[in-house]
């Protein structure tokens, strides 16, 4: 068990039947980034964000590094968390980007929704742990600990800025971790976001919550 270190690609432009014609395309992510010499990221827990509806890239946003084997071949140690969006164009030529957004760290396991006919990407709390940044390995030491990220990031695709705002009116008064959240464009003028579950820790008194407290969001 390991990470998947490909980024694969399946046409939906024709009909086919996945026992028989199926085309699987598996491009490796070990050709570091030109300009800065980065990986594109091999992570768990982000999300992928189709992008503006006349863009041709698609977007990966957060994650966290899988600690679970690392003598898995393709396994890499967690790495800054400075660039936590990248984008993605299929074609020849190295695809990947890398964007430095306002944000402090790189969350994970968040709830995420995407209102394409704005061209703005919504990734609501989640955590930072040890799989998060080369900072956070040797602080956390173990994948039973996490601290919440509070606010919501609303990302412009765009033009690559972000924004951070204020979720605590959200019922249960305290970030979330999992969870799922929907965009409906039909609500209002600008469409609406629902959030949906996820688990809080309303009694946390230090920085550090555990995986296996905390109470989940009916």
């Amino acid at each position: 068990m390991g990470i998947n270190s490909y980024m694969i690609t399946i046409p939906l432009n024709f009909t086919w039947d996945w026992k028989i014609d199926i085309i699987i395309n598996a491009q490796a992510k070990n050709v570091t980034n030109p300009n800065t010499g980065t990986l594109p990221p091999s992570q768990i827990r982000g999300h992928m964000f189709h992008g503006p509806a006349n863009e041709p890239e698609v977007w990966v946003y957060g994650g966290t590094t899988y600690m679970g084997n690392q003598t898995f071949e393709a396994y890499a140690w967690p790495d800054s968390s400075a660039y936590p969006l990248w984008s993605y164009e299929y074609g020849p030529n190295y695809p990947w980007n890398q964007y430095a957004v306002a944000t402090p760290w790189m969350p994970n396991h968040g709830a995420a929704a995407e209102a394409i006919d704005q061209g703005l990407a919504f990734y609501l709390n989640g955590q930072i742990d040890w799989g998060t940044s080369s900072k956070t390995r040797d602080t956390f030491k173990t994948e039973e600990l996490y601290v919440p990220v509070k606010g919501m990031v609303v990302l412009n695709l765009g033009t690559q800025s972000s924004t951070n705002i204020s979720t605590t009116k959200l019922r249960g008064g305290a970030p979330r971790v999992g969870g799922s959240m929907e965009y409906i464009a039909s609500v209002g003028g600008m469409g609406a976001l629902v959030a949906l579950g996820g688990q809080v820790q309303p009694n946390l008194t230090g920085l550090y919550a555990n995986v296996s407290e905390g109470q989940l969001v009916s």
